[in-house]
């Protein structure tokens, strides 16, 4: 049977923010072994699935709850192999997300919350920055990882015979014993290693894989990827409460500084690709809207209800 196929279309679709209806294509992809109709590696037809979910334009919207989600594929599969409903969540292991299989561990931090560390059960640290988010999957020891959202240190426990693997944005950086800095951002991701070495790999493509040494940023933005040596140290300055900004979009700056804020800045989509240089406190949002006045870049404009957008000087 399918079912570890379709649990997999499933977190695929989840991870892609699509609609349900989406979602429901991404599933009846991967329920075809089970009606006999190829053998088709799972994972590269739900990636498939998803770019074409996109292309029909089905709206991204949160992704539901895991009992939601787990209806709708019950719902699918009846309907595709002539089963019930609560049987499909019999053998899944109850209704509501109660599966017999141990559930990931999500760790988490809000909007303009500090930053936080988690142990691991291998001994090993993450921390995340504001607006972040990793799941760990279990059974692993903790060494498999995911982020979904924002960025995360990882100081790795040596451990030769499990290596720990973190997969973001369609990418699996992966590592024995390190400490490095991933960056998931809307447009690409970003990976900094300060210690140790690590490969990072575009899933499904091994042909597109790099080996960074310490002081080495990857910076991949779309199908675009620059190795860049000396630059680590500053992709963890966030957990000092700052962050080094080199010639980086405006766009990405205000991004990276509404995480850390409750109120967030929103810019003009005309300043979007001004570049900037300098180092942002994250807990000082006037020093750089007094930076951006300075240079004759930016001014405030501040609405009727508080919100602060940053407009063309």
């Amino acid at each position: 049977m399918a079912w570890d196929r379709v649990e997999r279309a499933a977190q695929l679709a989840d991870e892609a923010a699509l609609s349900e209806e989406a979602r429901l294509l991404v599933a009846d992809a991967l329920a075809a072994p089970a009606r006999g109709e190829g053998q088709d590696d799972g994972e590269d037809e739900a990636a498939d699935w998803i770019e074409a979910a996109r292309t029909y334009g089905e709206e991204p919207q949160a992704p539901p709850e895991r009992g939601a989600r787990r209806l709708v594929l019950a719902s699918l599969l009846a309907a595709v192999l002539g089963i019930g409903t609560l049987t499909f969540l019999a053998y899944q292991g109850g209704i509501g997300g109660s599966a017999g299989a141990p559930e990931a561990r999500i760790l988490a931090t809000s909007r303009g919350e500090a930053s936080r560390a988690f142990t691991l059960e291998d001994g090993s640290e993450v921390t995340l920055d504001a607006a972040s988010k990793v799941r760990v999957l279990p059974g692993t020891a903790g060494r498999t990882l995911e982020l979904t959202q924002g960025q995360a240190y990882f100081r790795v426990a040596k451990d030769a015979a499990h290596p720990f693997t973190v997969t973001s944005g369609g990418y699996r950086v992966t590592a024995l014993g390190t400490e490095f800095d991933v960056d998931l951002r809307g447009d690409g991701l970003d990976v900094g290693l300060v210690e140790g070495r690590v490969k990072v790999e575009a899933l499904g493509q091994r042909e597109h894989s790099w080996t960074l040494e310490p002081g080495m940023v990857l910076s991949i933005r779309g199908d675009d990827a620059q190795l860049i040596e000396g630059q680590a140290s500053d992709t963890r300055s966030w957990m000092d409460g700052r962050i080094s900004f080199d010639n980086a979009p405006l766009g990405d700056v205000v991004a990276r500084l509404n995480r850390h804020l409750a109120h967030r800045l929103v810019l003009d989509p005309a300043l979007e690709d001004r570049v900037f240089s300098g180092v942002v406190r994250t807990d000082d949002p006037a020093a750089l809207i007094e930076a951006l006045e300075a240079y004759q870049i930016a001014r405030p404009d501040v609405d009727a209800d508080g919100e602060t957008r940053l407009v063309p000087y």
